[in-house]
């Protein structure tokens, strides 16, 4: 536990006026919230399910097709890009991962041409893909 995180003696509580002791339970309570907002998952709202890569006579750099009727987020990182690549830039070794968004039934073109692969994770926006990792070769992460 950080030092600025420790919590004050009791002596120090038990001298502070009740309004600063109610602000500080308050100030507890909504820091709590907020980790539990964190841990929130709006599973129906995964979108990679209707996210393609971009055929290459499309794009010749690569990209993503948004398929879905609605607009998308998304993270993605490539692995074993060529040297030289632009697609090496994101490397899923790297992070944070690339974001990016695509409105509803359109392209975007991205640097993906020359991987071997693409992960990504699309969410429907508003929503945003969080706590992303790659976990034996899938994107793992949750929307919120």
């Amino acid at each position: 536990m950080a030092a600025a995180d420790s919590p004050l003696p009791v002596a120090a509580i038990a001298s502070e006026s009740p309004t600063k002791i109610e602000k500080r339970e308050a100030e507890q309570e909504e820091a709590e919230s907020k980790d539990q907002v964190r841990k929130i998952n709006h599973a129906d709202k995964v979108a990679s399910q209707c996210v393609t890569l971009t055929p290459l006579s499309i794009s010749p750099q690569g990209g993503f097709q948004n398929e879905c009727y609605f607009d998308v987020n998304m993270i993605y990182c490539t692995i074993g890009a060529p040297a030289g690549s632009s697609a090496r830039d994101v490397d899923c070794s790297r992070r944070p991962y690339a974001s990016l968004s695509i409105k509803q039934r359109t392209n975007k073109i991205t640097a993906t041409n020359g991987a071997t692969s693409v992960n990504f994770g699309a969410c429907e926006a508003p929503d945003f893909p969080v706590d992303a990792k790659i976990v034996e070769g899938v994107m793992q992460f949750r929307c919120y």
